[in-house]
């Protein structure tokens, strides 16, 4: 599925199934449906650090770089948006009796 060194160009957004996670044809952990994998060399944009090996029928899909980091960066501007708007409401609403500087 997933080869130690390779280039992280996409990450599998597991939906059914169990993988193994390995190094060196040893099995690390074992990871099942639902779940992301891939997900740190993807954000990091360095190579695979382990390989994984379906051990199941495995059902998922595959999120290239450039739709997760346009995914990601709306989201994050949409948390931005979404704490700005509760600090807006906080200083309206805000008992300031008291305050010091």
């Amino acid at each position: 599925m997933l080869r130690i060194g390779n280039h992280a160009d996409f990450l599998v957004i597991l939906i059914e199934g169990t993988v193994s996670i390995k190094i060196r044809q040893m099995t690390i952990m074992q990871r099942k449906g639902p779940d992301l994998i891939g997900e740190n060399a993807l954000k990091s944009n360095e190579t695979r650090s382990a390989d994984v090996v379906a051990d199941t029928l495995v059902k998922g899909l595959l999120l290239y770089r450039q739709s997760y980091q346009s995914a990601l960066s709306d989201f994050e501007y949409d948390q931005q948006e979404m704490y700005y708007q509760a600090m807006r409401r906080s200083e309206v609403t805000r008992d300031w009796t008291g305050f010091q500087v």
